[in-house]
C-alpha cells in the first residue's frame, strides 16, 4: 500500500529471506539507498529531502533482506499509528477513527525482485503490526485507478476524504486515500505471498504474535483484583477456597476433554504432547483436593457436588467446542491450553510469598501445605523445560496460514478474558467469614 505501480512483471525471487523490524530511525543505511533508487531516480516520485519524513521517525520499518543473495536488502514498508503521522492532518478524521487506524507507507520493492509476491508481503507486515496495535484499519496513500496495489490489499478509496497533491522530483502528482479492515487486507495479501516463504513467516511472525497477545493476557491477568488482594494481603481464607474449588472443576474437567482430543489427533507429536499434559492434570487434581482439606473445607463436596461458576463453564465450553462436534480440531484446541498456562507459567517467586503470608494470616501453621497445586503449576508450566515453554516450540506447525491464525488468536482472548473474569468474581463482592461486626 504505497503510491507507486508495482511492476507485477516476473522476475526472479529471493528462495530464504530475512526480515527485520527497526523503531523510528534505528534503520541501516541501505534503506536510504533503496529508496533513493526506486522513488528519485526510477520513478520521480519523492525528491532527495523528502526520502524520509515525520512518519519515518514515528514509525515502524521492516526491512527484508535476501539470504541467499549476501543479506541484500530488497523490499521495506513504514508502518505507523495514524494520530502520529501526518495522515492524521492531511485526512482530517476525527480522533476516534485515527486511534484504530495504522498507516502503511513509503512500501519499496527493489527493480531486481518485482512480482514474486514481497509487495504482498510488507503489505502484510504493516497490517499485522495494526493488528498487534489493536487497530482495526489499515489505511495508505495511493495514485488513482492505481488496480494492482488495491488487487494485493483489497482496499477502497475513502470517498469523504479529498485527494491531495504531493511534490515529486519533476512536479505534483495526485494521491487518494484508501483504506480496509485490517483482517482482510491481511487476508488478501497472505493469499499472494508465496508458499515457500510461508514458513519462515510461520516460524518467526505467526508465533511472534501468538506469543505476544498471550504475554498482554498474562499481563491484564496478573494485574487484575485477585492479584491485587493478594498483593495488598487481603485475600480471605473463602476466597481462596472458592478459587481452589473452581481450579478443581476445570482441572476435572480439563482431563475428560484431553482424553477426548488425545483420540481424535493423528499428529504423533501433538497426541505425545497431550499426553504428557494429561498426566500432569490427573496430578494437580489430587493436590487441589489436598489443599482444600488442608484449608479444612468440605473435599467430598468440591469433588461430587459442586458446579462451576459460569465463567470457568464458558472457559470449559470453550474447550469442549474445539473437542466435539463439526468444530473439534487438535491443533486449535491447543490454543486453550497455550494461553491459560502462560497466567501460571510467569508467577514469580515474589508472589508465592506473598500468597503464603495471605495464608498464614489465617492461622494456617503451614501455608506451603495449602498452596501445593499452585507452586507445582509454576513448576509444570513454567521455565525452559516446562510445558508452557515444550507448547511454543510445535506452534508453527500448528498454524498453517492467516485464517488460522486469526482463529487462535481469537481462542486465546477468549480463553484468557474468562479465566480474568472468572478470578475477578473469586474475590468481588462479601466474605460473612472475614467481616467484623460493627461498633455500637
Amino acid at each position: 500500500m504505497a503510491h507507486i505501480k508495482p511492476d507485477f512483471k516476473s522476475t526472479p525471487g529471493p528462495t530464504s529471506i530475512e526480515i527485520r523490524r527497526c523503531l523510528g530511525l534505528d534503520w541501516l543505511p541501505e534503506l536510504i539507498d533503496l529508496r533513493r533508487l526506486v522513488w528519485e531516480q526510477e520513478t520521480g516520485l519523492l525528491s532527495e529531502e523528502k526520502l524520509v519524513d515525520d512518519n519515518d521517525r514515528q514509525g515502524v520499518h521492516f526491512l527484508v533482506y535476501d539470504s541467499t543473495n549476501n543479506n541484500r536488502l530488497v523490499a521495506s514498508t513504514c508502518a505507523v499509528l495514524a494520530e502520529r503521522s501526518n495522515f492524521a492532518a492531511h485526512t482530517r478524521l476525527p480522533e476516534k477513527v485515527l486511534r484504530e487506524t495504522m498507516v502503511s507507507t513509503r512500501s519499496t520493492v527493489h527493480p531486481d525482485y518485482r512480482g514474486n509476491g514481497l509487495f504482498s508481503l510488507l503489505v502484510y507486515l504493516a497490517g499485522r503490526e495494526g493488528r498487534m496495535q489493536e487497530r482495526r484499519w489499515l489505511a495508505a496513500y495511493m495514485e488513482p485507478g492505481m488496480a494492482a496495489g488495491r488487487k494485493v490489499s483489497g482496499a477502497r478509496n475513502l470517498e469523504k476524504v479529498a485527494s491531495r497533491r504531493v511534490e515529486g522530483r519533476d512536479g505534483s502528482y495526485e494521491v487518494v486515500t484508501i483504506a480496509e479492515d485490517v483482517n482482510y487486507v491481511m487476508s488478501n495479501s497472505f493469499r499472494r505471498i508465496p508458499e515457500h516463504l510461508h514458513p519462515y513467516l510461520r516460524e518467526t511472525f505467526f508465533v511472534d504474535e501468538v506469543v505476544g497477545e498471550v504475554m498482554s493476557g498474562a499481563r491484564r491477568f496478573y494485574e487484575g483484583p485477585w492479584f491485587k488482594a493478594v498483593e495488598n494481603g487481603e485475600l480471605t481464607r473463602r476466597q481462596y477456597i472458592t478459587t481452589l474449588a473452581e481450579m478443581h472443576t476445570y482441572v476435572r474437567w480439563t482431563t475428560r476433554l484431553l482424553g477426548t482430543v488425545i483420540g481424535i489427533t493423528s499428529d504423533p507429536e501433538l497426541r505425545k504432547h497431550y499426553l504428557r499434559h494429561l498426566g500432569g492434570e490427573i496430578d494437580h487434581e489430587v493436590m487441589l483436593e489436598n489443599d482444600i482439606d488442608q484449608l479444612g473445607f468440605d473435599v467430598d463436596y468440591i469433588k461430587n457436588h459442586h458446579s462451576p461458576s459460569e465463567h470457568i463453564r464458558t472457559f470449559m465450553s470453550l474447550q469442549e467446542s474445539l473437542s466435539f462436534g463439526p468444530r473439534r480440531d487438535p491443533s486449535l484446541f491447543l490454543a486453550a491450553p497455550f494461553a491459560a498456562e502462560a497466567l501460571s507459567a510467569f508467577l514469580k517467586k515474589e508472589f508465592v510469598e506473598k500468597l503464603s503470608r495471605n495464608i498464614a494470616s489465617w492461622g494456617v501453621d503451614n501455608p506451603s501445605r495449602a498452596m501445593t497445586f499452585i507452586t507445582s503449576h509454576a513448576d509444570f508450566d513454567g521455565g525452559t523445560d516446562g510445558h508452557w515453554e515444550a507448547m511454543r516450540r510445535i506452534l508453527h506447525r500448528h498454524l498453517k496460514g492467516e485464517r488460522e491464525l486469526r482463529e487462535f488468536l481469537s481462542i486465546v482472548r477468549l480463553a484468557q478474558n474468562s479465566l480474568l473474569r472468572a478470578f475477578s468474581s473469586f474475590v468481588e463482592g462479601t466474605d460473612i467469614f472475614a467481616a467484623s461486626p460493627l461498633e455500637s
